[in-house]
């Protein structure tokens, strides 16, 4: 059945037959154990709160974390000197109070008054403290460890902060890129059916704390590195994992750099603007965060070339030979009033459709894009303040192609029969895990029996006779 894959997919380690000829279950997270096969996170976000460069350094002598200096950047830490960060040291419950209430604001969740919510543990705590802690009650991101007490010295654990996280993320609207299972854009949450931790399923782990870890996992908010077997539960969390948990989960919400930051859902990892789904991503904040509605930005590409004489910008910094990113009337690095406009969420998105330079370029090029704005009228020039994104295609080698030798056969993509096509193509990243399912369906496309399911990794080329030695035949039936 298998004898018709195409080259460029490699083997990097054994394929694992996971299923075969037997009905497919749908298992609840309830019910769900941790997998024999490493389980991709399977709902990250492609854009950030701190994309690379927006963050300063925050001068901090005992770390040099690029989360530290994205939480620094927010006012989320303030470290625990003016000079040092304390990156080992344990969080106590008092000081994630703080942490999530400054996120929370960040997010722009709306916080209560932080009126007494009878914890009678609490009142030797500045009111500042004592105001966090009565606001997490009233948002529903902590229970206290009783009804009157909040425990604000104790440690606060790896499974307690997932839980932390995790419920705030369900007071947060979703950024854009971001995930959520809910129509109102609210309540983000991942894939909880699928892990790879072993340690989550005993102990003292409670129902929500599992739920929560393996959630925050597939949203890639963890500080653990994908197919991680080991979570640690009852650790305690340092502030070093708590930067790296907050910054990530900060990728899923509407927290954005100060000013104009231009992002792109495809970079050199991943490849060139060739999918519908992939954009480009313009945000504007002011100096405090807050979205700013209606503002005109120019964006305009260029795509890296061996033309003699060809260049994005002339000697004297004026634009040349670059193209706005959408075609049509605009004159080329002009502010005009046909430009792009900021939502209310501060927010402007460039779907793949709609790109006129880069969307389609051969492997290896490169397409570098600017954003700005100015004043109606306005030329770019080498005086104009811009943000930058280069999208380089890598897609020459990260096609895994499949193809079947029955002709009555149609491959089933998006939910439409592709009448008459028998092979095809999906984008997959050089050196990642794939796995590759084979289902017998009915008609009206519900999976009735399982096939096979194959995980491979994407890392060299090789020929069918290579992938032999790891394909198993399928057991004969009738059907």
């Amino acid at each position: 059945m298998f004898s018709h894959l195409k080259r460029r997919i490699g083997v990097l380690t054994a394929v694992a037959v996971l299923a075969a000829l037997v009905p497919t279950l749908s298992i609840s997270p309830a019910s769900a154990a941790a997998s024999s096969t490493t389980q991709a996170m399977s709902d990250v976000t492609l854009l950030e709160a701190c994309p690379a460069g927006t963050a300063s350094a925050a001068g901090f002598t005992d770390t040099t974390s690029t989360d530290v200096d994205c939480i620094a950047m927010f006012g989320i830490t303030q470290g625990t000197t003016a000079t040092t960060y304390s990156p080992t040291d344990s969080v106590a419950r008092w000081q994630m109070a703080l942490f999530l209430t400054r996120m929370a604001t960040v997010m722009s969740v709306t916080l209560g008054d932080g009126s007494d919510q009878s914890f009678t543990d609490i009142s030797g705590k500045s009111a500042e403290i004592q105001t966090a802690i009565n606001q997490l009650k009233q948002l529903g991101v902590t229970n206290g460890t009783t009804a009157t007490t909040y425990s604000p010295d104790d440690n606060v654990s790896r499974e307690q902060m997932a839980m932390f996280i995790e419920r705030l993320l369900g007071n947060t609207a979703t950024g854009p890129g971001g995930n959520s299972d809910d129509t109102a854009t609210t309540n983000i949450s991942g894939n909880g059916t699928t892990y790879n931790y072993t340690d989550i399923d005993s102990g003292t782990v409670t129902f929500e704390g599992h739920n929560s870890i393996v959630e925050l996992y597939h949203l890639g908010v963890t500080d653990s590195a994908t197919g991680a077997t080991a979570y640690s539960p009852s650790a305690d969390m340092t502030r070093a994992a708590m930067a790296t948990f907050m910054t990530n989960a900060l990728d899923h919400s509407n927290a954005r750099p100060a000013g104009i930051v231009l992002q792109a859902t495809r970079t050199a990892a991943y490849g060139d603007m060739v999918t519908a789904s992939n954009e480009l991503h313009v945000s504007n904040r002011d100096s405090s965060f807050v979205p700013i509605a209606d503002t005109l930005v120019d964006v305009f590409g260029f795509t890296a070339t061996t033309t003699v004489d060809e260049a994005a910008f002339a000697a004297s910094g004026a634009c040349k030979d670059a193209l706005e990113a959408i075609g049509g009337s605009e004159e080329l690095c002009l502010m005009e009033n046909t430009d792009h406009v900021t939502n209310q969420t501060g927010n402007i998105q460039i779907e793949q459709t709609d790109i006129a330079v880069g969307a389609n370029v051969a492997e290896g090029e490169s397409t570098q894009y600017w954003a700005w704005t100015a004043a109606v009228g306005t030329y770019y020039g080498s005086t104009q303040t811009s943000s930058t994104v280069t999208v380089t295609s890598s897609k020459g080698g990260d096609f895994a192609h499949i193809s079947l030798s029955n002709p009555y056969a149609n491959l089933n993509g998006s939910g439409t029969v592709l009448t008459g096509i028998t092979s095809g193509s999906v984008d997959a990243k050089m050196g990642s895990d794939v796995t590759i399912t084979v289902q017998l369906r009915s008609q009206a496309g519900t999976a009735t029996y399982m096939l096979h399911r194959l995980a491979v990794r994407l890392t060299r080329v090789v020929t069918p006779e290579r992938m032999a030695p790891w394909l198993v035949p399928l057991p004969q039936r009738s059907l």
